[in-house]
């Protein structure tokens, strides 16, 4: 039935708004929605749901869980469970949400085995940043290499990171942002509105670390905008996303051109978690994961000096090497400096942006040799000199045709 669908639907605004108050919205999204599957096997509206006493709403609850226990992840019965629990609390039914009645069942397994569920490869990785343009593989990579959660990465912007490691120029009226690779960003426990930032559970403020490679993508990416001030790149987002709807869309898109469509997004932050073990300090590896950790990782990342942020860099550093060397192959550092430095000399020649991106892109993907690099360079600036020259020239003759008239 229409009604039926109209209160199963996530974006339901009542209901939506109301468990707002009570919880992050990304939970207020999976309450409506968990809210909706347990009243349409009621065959009741939510507002409906209100109206049937207390004791009969936690016989057809503990029923629907128990019969459902098959059907549904233990982790997706206890959302619906506490959805119940909390519309009922938020229009005081209850006062309080512990005198609904417990119902005891599995409330943390997943509903397949974790060990023999299907995860992400490094060849996976590789496939994936392959196949990406430089705005998408950015995404990709502040999952699956920076271990953030979806909800946190549209809200990233370039103040976050940290102010030793970005420098921001005003040349001929445009900003660019200069980053040191690889590049420190802290994520903040509270939005600059002051309110918590979704997507960080731990609430607090930690540190993750922008591999080199997409670092220098970003400040292409960020060149492309043609940003005219400081101020304005300082509130850039570092990616092209507005939520976390933008953010499984890239990876779902992904996903399924390399195989593995049914996947969740956030299997790349379990590919982060494998990377991030080659780094031989744990505190730091469950900081650059987002967890408070032990006590003296509560004391450890207390104060940034150049002498920590230096240590946690030569920490990383295993990491930024894994990156350079298995996703984006065997060219040497010294080789790959040489290229992003010619890269630079292309753009000052006249060679735009995304020209230079798009070139960059193909050899980090591996399907150009430095050979060729160096000679798609080449025809850039060439092709961007004979443009300058056939521009002079046709100003050239009008201005002499505008004297002989």
């Amino acid at each position: 039935m229409a009604n039926e669908k109209r209160w199963t639907n996530p974006d339901n605004a009542e209901v939506y708004a109301k468990f707002g108050r009570i919880v992050k919205r990304s939970s207020a999204e999976g309450y409506t929605h968990a809210l909706g599957t347990i009243c349409k096997a009621f065959g009741v509206t939510p507002n409906e749901l209100l109206k049937i006493p207390l004791e009969e709403i936690e016989n057809k609850t503990e029923d629907f869980i128990l019969d459902h226990k098959t059907k549904y992840a233990p982790k997706q019965l206890n959302v619906i469970f506490s959805a119940v629990k909390a519309w009922l609390f938020v229009n005081r039914v209850i006062k309080n949400r512990k005198l609904f009645r417990e119902i005891k069942f599995d409330k943390t397994s997943l509903k397949n085995s974790a060990l023999l569920s299907e995860s992400i490869s490094t060849e996976d990785m590789k496939k994936l940043i392959s196949l990406s343009n430089g705005e998408d593989s950015v995404v990709i990579a502040l999952g699956g290499f920076m271990a953030l959660r979806p909800s946190i990465v549209p809200q990233l912007k370039v103040h976050h990171i940290h102010p030793t490691h970005r420098k921001i120029v005003i040349e001929n009226g445009v900003a660019r942002l200069q980053l040191r690779k690889p590049t420190l960003m802290v994520v903040p426990r509270l939005t600059d509105e002051g309110t918590p930032l979704e997507g960080n559970k731990a609430n607090i403020d930690f540190l993750v670390f922008i591999p080199t490679r997409f670092a220098e993508k970003i400040e292409l990416n960020l060149a492309t905008r043609k940003l005219s001030t400081e101020a304005e790149m300082l509130e850039a987002n570092l990616t092209h996303l507005d939520n976390k709807r933008d953010y499984s869309y890239v990876i779902k898109k992904y996903f399924k051109l390399i195989g593995k469509d049914g996947l969740p997004p956030y299997r790349l932050r379990n590919y982060a978690d494998f990377m991030l073990d080659k780094i031989a300090d744990k505190d730091l590896k469950e900081n650059l994961m987002g967890h408070k950790g032990e006590i003296s990782a509560v004391y450890g990342f207390r104060g940034l000096n150049a002498e920590k942020i230096g240590d946690f860099e030569r920490l990383y550093s295993v990491v930024d090497r894994f990156i350079d060397e298995n996703i984006f192959g065997s060219l040497s550092d010294t080789d790959r400096k040489i290229a992003v430095a010619q890269t630079g000399l292309a753009q000052s020649l006249g060679v735009s942006a995304e020209r230079v991106a798009e070139i960059l892109g193909t050899l980090d993907s591996g399907k150009m040799s430095l050979t060729q690099f160096n000679e798609a360079i080449g025809r850039a600036v060439n092709d961007s000199y004979q443009t300058k020259l056939e521009a002079s020239v046709k100003r050239y003759v009008s201005e002499a045709l505008k004297v002989v008239a």
